[in-house]
């Protein structure tokens, strides 16, 4: 009703646009049903008291059902991106029509696996998210095709209230199936039941465009793309101007607020029901409609802002920006005020808590004429990928949020630690929006119009290339990094899966153990080098990362034979790691443009600190899961196994090798790089590389830097786990930080040293010089910092070892761009020098740590 009534106030006529909007309206709203649904539902499921207990329940602790709730996350990360770029190019109907049926069946599913254990409903939930994840990318380019400019507050504004709608339905609706005669599994009968409905009525219904529907009007297709004609919206296809987009400060910003918003919501949706039954002592049913009332709050004045939004935009009495700055900041602040409120109150007025939470939702609701309404402005024609970009990316809250959860309440039923949760929730929303207050725009970008794009600067194979060139880098470290996990596990089952043998390994063994890796990886980089400037570098890494693979399978095979053996191993995997970092700097020279390369390096080795994010908190949970510590190795084995497949048919040693790649951009890469090397094989010049000065002195940086970083590397989760007793998931998180941030400013440091660059503000070498400096005299000083305080506290320890590792970041901008830049023609043999001798003191720093007192 609410929606007819804006339908009357600010639009002309009723017509199948207002359709589509309300099917998007649906959609969302359906969508969070079937993810909200396990919020209530797991209570049932692990406590048979609380709801009707003629069915299963489950003995999942309090990390294992945060685990479940943040499984989703995952999978709904990884599609959105493709998935509107995809919609830009055909359009939303298929692809919601498999998003919303691949929701169904995988929300039917979960009672028919659920007592396979707690994993298992891990993998459906994160199948869900996967289909899910094409929802908002799709929905923000179906709304740009069907409503007009100055309907889209309203459409938007409405349509996203499902948000809010969705928990409301999905709350109460939860409580009483589970306590209905049906149980638990009649939750996911039902919601899912409704997406399947929901895809039958699209299918039947809907359309990706006006001019492609079969029942709408020619007046109303008219008044429609008459509308888009005048705005910004392109009725051509043009290609994505991606570099654009990754570098557009307003799409920072929005995704910044977009951070801090989902950690709200999602600790929120997911932990609210949870709450009120371990603190307020509140029964499921009663629970379900508790949880619920603060989305009915938040629907509500989710419609009523976008109407008065819609009255100031038709108006004009704010510039759009200022608009929806307005909007999010009443949308971040005053829920972060009510929650720190009910941190501090620390009640159990089950009246007083529903009022503050109803006041946080109802606030929240800002955001959707806030910056939920900013991709489309920013650009239209790309607002998909927009859309795709932050809602992905910013589930990285979504995830973390509910995980905070699990290891900030150890006592479900402790208020103080409930507070800190609030506390938390709070922090990262009040960041998220002054970010956006300071940078964020609804300005349309130059780069929205087709004329604005340059062909040179578009996505090209070269550009595939450095992308698989960085998975390449970040599996090599996940490979080589998983043992400083596991190793504990393998020699003290009680910290992980106790069902697997342990091994009685010395400290003195286990650093061998670690160290093996560097004596293999020493050996074959010069000869690599050479090789890869001779005959191309695509065999060579085949060859590479597919040992890898096996070596890395092996492990579990071999641990019961010795201490040796798996030293043996991880020699073989360090030799066959031994041909990447100059096989890459090859194909690094031959693929990118000069101007590109700072870029091209700083992010292909970027995955030295993605690797240990990525391998640290994998190998900690893989280890204590139901697979125990062998499936560490299996995961990351095929990981790899994966790439080298992905390698060889994707990839070639230069741009003229390559089946696929256009005339244009070959030309443009091979007329860029004829300006500063030769295209003929010339003879290495042995003599001059080893006399070099400028080599020894890269060189013996690259000594230091291996030292710091490979003592790190691989003794920080034992000292974590020694010094610190954190269990080895916990470990395993924790160890991962400070990769996170690490990884992060190296693509900063890398976009800034790419602007310092191209206006010459300052010459080659100083820049590399300053870049460098920061890499290894701010990580010193933190270490410095942390031998001297000696302390335990866990926080003050993590803030270190972050900033060493972020300041750090700036190896990737200084010395080891340097290679290239001595010799683009010997590149590769220059970084086989540096990286193999290097590593001398990849093998001493982990040995030197059992050898002190």
């Amino acid at each position: 009703m609410v929606f007819i009534l804006a339908i009357i106030l600010f639009t002309d006529q009723v017509g199948v646009r207002h359709l589509h909007v309300l099917m998007a309206f649906l959609a969302v709203t359906i969508a969070y049903i079937t993810r909200i649904n396990l919020s209530v539902a797991i209570v049932a499921m692990t406590d048979k008291s609380t709801a009707n207990p003629n069915f299963q329940d489950f003995d999942w602790n309090g990390q294992e059902k945060s685990q479940i709730l943040s499984a989703f996350f995952w999978g709904y990360l990884l599609p959105q991106i493709v998935a509107g770029n995809l919609a830009e190019k055909y359009g939303s109907k298929q692809l919601l029509s498999v998003s919303m049926g691949s929701c169904a069946l995988f929300t039917l599913a979960i009672p028919f696996v659920a007592q396979y254990g707690y994993f298992v409903v891990c993998i459906l939930r994160f199948g869900l998210g996967f289909g899910q994840g094409l929802v908002y990318p799709c929905l923000t380019v179906l709304l740009s095709k069907w409503s007009p400019p100055h309907e889209r507050v309203n459409a938007y504004g409405f349509t996203f209230s499902g948000n809010n709608v969705g928990p409301l339905v999905s709350l109460p609706l939860s409580g009483y199936l589970a306590s209905s005669s049906g149980g638990w599994p009649s939750v996911f009968y039902v919601t899912g039941g409704i997406a399947g409905l929901w895809t039958i009525v699209w299918l039947i219904i809907a359309a990706s465009t006006p001019s492609e529907h079969r029942f709408i009007t020619s007046e109303e297709t008219e008044y429609i793309e008459k509308s888009l004609r005048t705005s910004s919206n392109s009725q051509e296809k043009p290609k994505t101007p991606w570099r654009d987009i990754v570098t557009s400060k307003p799409l920072w910003a929005i995704l910044i607020t977009h951070l801090g918003q989902n950690w709200g919501f999602w600790t929120l949706a997911t932990q609210v029901p949870s709450y009120i039954s371990s603190v307020l002592k509140v029964d499921i049913k009663n629970n379900g409609l508790l949880s619920s009332l603060p989305y009915l709050a938040g629907w509500v004045t989710a419609i009523l802002f976008s109407i008065i939004a819609t009255y100031i935009q038709r108006r004009n009495l704010l510039s759009k920006t200022v608009h929806r700055k307005m909007w999010n900041s009443i949308a971040e602040f005053g829920p972060a005020l009510s929650l720190c409120l009910l941190a501090i109150l620390q009640t159990e007025d089950s009246t007083l808590v529903t009022f503050l939470l109803v006041i946080t939702v109802s606030l929240n609701s800002g955001v959707f004429t806030g910056f939920l309404t900013s991709h489309v402005e920013l650009s239209p024609n790309f607002c998909g990928t927009l859309m795709g970009i932050t809602n992905s990316l910013a589930n990285i809250t979504s995830i973390l949020g509910p995980l905070c959860v699990g290891w900030l309440v150890t006592d479900q039923n402790s208020k103080s630690q409930w507070g800190n949760v609030f506390y938390l929730t709070a922090a990262a929303m009040i960041v998220g929006n002054v970010v956006y207050l300071i940078f964020g725009s609804s300005e349309e970008q130059s780069w929205n119009k087709p004329s604005h794009i340059d062909s040179k600067r578009q996505v090209g194979v070269r550009h595939l290339h450095v992308l698989v060139s960085f998975l390449a880098v970040t599996i090599i470290f996940i490979t080589r990094v998983n043992l400083s996990v596991v190793i504990v596990a393998m020699t003290d089952k009680s910290i992980a899966n106790p069902n697997f043998p342990e091994f009685n390994w010395s400290g003195r063994e286990k650093s061998q153990i670690l160290s093996a890796f560097f004596w293999g990886y020493l050996l074959p980089q010069i000869v690599a080098g050479n090789l890869a400037e001779k005959y191309g570098s695509k065999l060579l890494l085949s060859v590479s990362m597919g040992s890898c693979a096996l070596f890395t399978l092996a492990i579990p095979f071999v641990a019961q034979y010795g201490y040796f053996v798996v030293s043996i191993l991880r020699f073989s995997l360090g030799f066959s790691q031994g041909l990447v970092y100059p096989c890459i700097t090859v194909l690094i020279s031959k693929w990118s443009p000069p101007h590109e390369r700072v870029n091209a390096f700083g992010f292909t080795f970027s995955g030295t600190n993605v690797g240990p994010l990525v391998s640290l908190p994998l190998s900690g949970y893989l280890a204590s899961s139901s697979g125990g510590w062998p499936s560490v190795f299996y995961v990351t084995g095929g990981i790899a196994t994966l790439w080298t497949i992905v390698w060889l048919i994707t990839a070639a040693s230069t741009p003229s090798e390559h089946r696929f790649i256009t005339a244009e951009e070959t030309e443009y890469i091979e007329s860029s790089l004829h300006t500063t090397k030769s295209t003929v094989k010339l003879k290495t010049p042995w003599r001059d590389i080893v006399t070099s000065k400028p080599l020894w002195a890269i060189l013996i940086t690259h000594l230091g830097q291996n030292w710091g970083f490979w003592t790190l590397g691989t003794q920080v989760p034992i000292y974590i786990s020694s010094v610190l007793k954190v269990d080895v998931q916990r470990n395993g998180l924790l160890s991962s930080l400070p990769y996170l941030a690490g990884w992060i400013t190296a693509i900063l440091f890398s976009i800034i040293a790419t602007y310092i660059q191209r206006r010459n503000l300052l010459s080659k070498t100083v820049h590399r010089k300053m870049w460098n400096s920061i890499a290894e005299f701010g990580p010193a000083l933190s270490l410095c910092l942390l031998a001297i305080l000696h302390t335990a506290d866990l926080t003050l320890i993590t803030c270190l070892l972050v900033t060493t590792l972020t300041l750090n970041s700036g190896v990737l901008t200084g010395f080891l761009t340097n290679h290239v830049e001595l010799s683009p023609n010997f590149c590769g043999t220059l970084m086989g020098i540096t990286n193999s001798l290097a590593n001398i003191t990849s093998i001493l720093g982990p040995l030197r740590v059992e050898t002190s007192p």
